[in-house]
């Protein structure tokens, strides 16, 4: 199995990368040749899915949609109200390192158990790249349903897939999705 997958959509001009470890040893190396990649074939927007522990949230967090989104300012000026459904990840204020000063630090990004996405938005920060970030809060185990729900609410908001006569749809799961927890039991034990 490789580190990662990609699926092409010519139609919708869309590209998907699925990657489940960095390409090179390092992230920063990584990203930066990722986000070249991006700039020579003009890719205009990224979309990163990603994911947050739950058990990391704040009390605002637990209530409502487990959803999340935040995006560079590039992106804010393309996107409009187009997210309107999702809640902006909250920034956190830490307290101070020296307790004596009552100081309180600037707010900032908080995505524990969110890879590289923090990373990646300060970078297209910096490069003024366009970059929206999708998260879900999620517990340890199976995640393919916060999967599912992260791919539907996409669907819904870039109409990645075509919809016919309302009738169902059902994703089909990546290949590395197939032994996710390793192979089923052998039948002979039974």
């Amino acid at each position: 199995m490789i580190s990662s997958e990609v699926y092409v959509v010519k139609d919708k001009r869309l590209v998907i990368i699925q990657i489940r470890s960095p390409l090179c040893n390092s992230k920063n190396d990584f990203l930066n040749e990722f986000l070249k990649w991006t700039s020579d074939v003009h890719i205009e927007q990224i979309v990163v899915l990603s994911s947050s522990f739950d058990y990391e949230r704040n009390d605002e967090q637990i209530c409502g949609t487990p959803l999340r989104y935040f995006m560079t300012k590039t992106s804010r000026n393309k996107m409009g109200p187009k997210l309107s459904k999702l809640k902006e990840l909250e920034r956190r204020t830490f307290p101070s390192v020296n307790s004596l000063e009552n100081v309180k630090e600037p707010e900032q990004l908080n995505i524990p158990g969110g890879g590289f996405a923090k990373l990646l938005y300060q970078k297209c920060i910096l490069k003024d790249a366009a970059l929206v970030i999708l998260l879900k809060f999620c517990s340890e185990g199976d995640n393919i349903p916060d999967a599912v729900m992260l791919a539907d609410y996409v669907d819904e908001w870039l109409d990645i897939v075509p919809k016919e006569d309302n009738l169902p749809f059902t994703w089909s799961y990546p290949p590395s999705w197939k032994h996710l927890f390793g192979s089923p039991p052998s039948k002979e034990i039974y």
